[in-house]
């Protein structure tokens, strides 16, 4: 039998076998917790940029017809259905959420779930700021971007300048009117009185003095005084009853947006000359547009553009008699002329005591008649100076109907569009920005798949809330305060 030596042998064999084993164990518990740390911060990052993606997805569906007419950026929260509403858009951030998350590519069997397995829980448009909040904040500082983006002050100040021009006159026409109210009424009492003691019906004034023919016109409407035979007068209307001035207005939350550039909200003049330039008036009219004298509908509100150039001719007639009366009861010669005339009448009537109340009814009434010409002249596209003198006073006392064939100075004094200015800006920011959007609202509702349009369910900043889901157990709360500005 053969004896064999027996070869111990060394433990460090074993030894190893544990260290790698406990090492391998500490490496694996290391590798592991650094692709869960990955994995968080790339469900991080993916519900982060996700939700940025579908945030500015749905500022980039702001409505086109809106933004190419009037350069405003606003989210139509109808998407052109009849029902405007912050679901809409929620819906349509979960559907962009949702398509972003959507998992494609790779074999089937690993489509059911990625490295972040995530999917969107629940979309909420909180805090929506609408076109008509907080005295129409939005709309205000839209316009100061767009107004802004060139220099406007050599634009403005010329207006400025005819606003404080304007504003330096005496337009109180009630005081004329009480006057001449109070005139009439002598007349009517001495007349009377006079028929009294005679016992005989007092003589009527002869038609052919400038007091009858103003009293034959003033009776007339503004526009047959005006532009008489004018066949051009648009016949063009709207039902206001469905614009955003008529019905109750859609608020929103009012706030401002976080991430603004902080624009202010356009003035009265900044207001003011983006109207001008984005909305036609008479003599200046947009012939697609379904109201041709638009900046008369800001002013007056009426439902057609006929009903809107009869309220600027009256207002106009008004503005000329009062400054008219102011300067024909200061001439002196004008005066004496009246006073002869009077004369004439007063003895024609066999009422010389008239003569003093005569001389002012004829006064008032070659005031009005110079109004009525001031006025032709202004919708014909002339000029006529603010206050008039002796070289400037066109009607004279005798032959005194309107001489067409004059010319005014084309150079000087205010033009329609300058009445048309000093009037906006003496309206109040409300009314002329509720019935601009109302404007905005007939135009836009004109255009194909819009008939449901809204101007006060248009945001341009929201807050984006949702929460989304990882199946491997992580719930991700995203809030993002999101705006066009």
């Amino acid at each position: 039998m053969e004896t064999r030596p027996v070869r111990h042998r060394n433990g460090c064999g074993a030894y190893l076998t544990v260290f790698l084993s406990l090492s391998l164990t500490v490496i694996l518990s290391v590798f592991f917790a650094l692709i869960e740390g990955a994995r968080l911060g790339a469900i991080r990052m993916q519900a982060e940029c996700v939700a940025d993606t579908a945030a500015w997805s749905v500022l980039a569906e702001y409505h086109r017809e809106l933004q190419q007419r009037y350069d405003l950026f606003y989210i139509d929260t109808s998407y052109m259905s009849p029902n405007a509403g912050l679901s809409n858009t929620e819906r349509h951030l979960k559907e962009y959420m949702d398509k972003n998350f959507e998992k494609k590519g790779g074999l089937l069997a690993f489509r059911e779930k990625d490295f972040t397995g995530l999917k969107t829980q629940s979309v909420a448009v909180e805090n929506a700021r609408f076109a008509a909040d907080s005295h129409l904040a939005s709309l205000r500082q839209q316009i100061f971007a767009y107004m802004s983006a060139d220099p406007a002050g050599s634009v403005m100040a010329p207006v400025l300048a005819k606003v404080d021009k304007f504003e330096g006159i005496d337009w109180d026409i009630e005081k004329w009117r009480k006057k001449k109210e109070e005139n009439d009424a002598a007349m009517e009492e001495m007349l009377s009185r006079q028929e009294e003691e005679t016992g005989t019906a007092a003589e009527a004034l002869p038609e052919d003095n400038p007091a009858n023919e103003a009293d034959a016109l003033r009776i007339q409407p503004a526009l047959m005084q005006t532009l008489p035979g004018e066949s051009n007068i648009s016949d063009a209307k709207t039902d206001v009853n469905r614009l955003l001035s008529h019905r109750q207005i859609h608020i929103g939350s009012a706030r401002e947006a976080d991430n603004s550039h902080h624009y202010e909200k356009a003035g009265s003049l900044m207001m003011d000359q983006y109207i001008f330039e984005k909305f036609g008036r008479w003599l200046n009219e947009d012939p697609e547009s379904v109201l041709k004298y638009q900046v008369e509908y800001i002013l007056f509100g009426q439902p057609s553009d006929r009903d809107n150039l009869e309220k600027m001719a009256e207002k106009l007639l008004i503005l000329r008699e009062a400054a008219n009366c102011t300067y024909i009861f200061s001439d002196e010669t004008k005066k004496a002329q009246a006073d002869a005339m009077a004369m004439v009448l007063s003895v024609i009537i066999m009422t010389p005591e008239l003569q003093e109340v005569i001389k002012t009814a004829i006064l008032f009434g070659w005031s009005y008649l110079e109004s009525v010409y001031d006025v032709r002249s202004l919708l014909k596209g002339r000029r006529v100076p603010l206050m008039k003198n002796e070289s400037t006073w066109q009607t004279s006392l005798r032959g005194i109907f309107l001489p067409d064939s004059q010319e005014d100075d084309e150079g000087e004094g205010f033009s329609y569009e300058d009445y048309l200015r000093v009037l906006l800006f003496a309206e109040g920011m409300d009314t002329k920005g509720l019935r601009m959007m109302d404007l905005m609202e007939c135009e836009i509702r004109n255009t194909e798949g819009n008939e449901n349009f809204r101007m006060d369910w248009c945001m341009d900043t929201y807050t984006l809330h949702a929460e989304v889901q990882s199946s491997f157990g992580y719930h991700f709360e995203i809030i993002k305060e999101v705006s066009y500005n």
